[in-house]
């Protein structure tokens, strides 16, 4: 799974008013900086690109900016819980992670509860 947030030391830039504050965006931005490290210390990262064969759980669908994110760091699942039926991009409004145009998908699972 991704690093939870908070999880590569970037505190300050979860606590600034930042326009590029969402979950997925913050998760992709985590694991690149593990991977950096990793790298940065001899080590290998394991992963061949970022995201690659990762899951991600988030409590709010990712609007449609974080969910191209999310297939350009080739993402494998995400599950979310609430729907975003303003900038929804896995399913309310658009579908981003199944574009025959990209050359990436991934699977979403919307989880819901009783009375959904």
């Amino acid at each position: 799974a991704l690093p939870p947030l908070g999880a590569a030391g970037e505190r300050s830039f979860y606590e600034a008013a930042h326009p590029l504050r969402h979950a997925a965006l913050l998760c992709v931005r985590a694991q690149a900086r593990r991977q950096r490290g990793v790298r940065a210390s001899g080590g290998d990262p394991g992963e061949a690109y970022l995201c690659t064969g990762l899951d991600i759980v988030l409590s709010d669908e990712s609007c449609v900016m974080c969910a191209m994110a999310l297939v350009h760091g080739r993402i494998r699942r995400v599950l979310y819980r609430r729907r975003d039926a303003r900038a929804g991009g896995l399913g309310s409004v658009e579908k981003v992670h199944a574009l025959e145009s990209t050359n990436h998908r991934f699977r979403v699972w919307r989880v819901a509860e009783d009375g959904d």
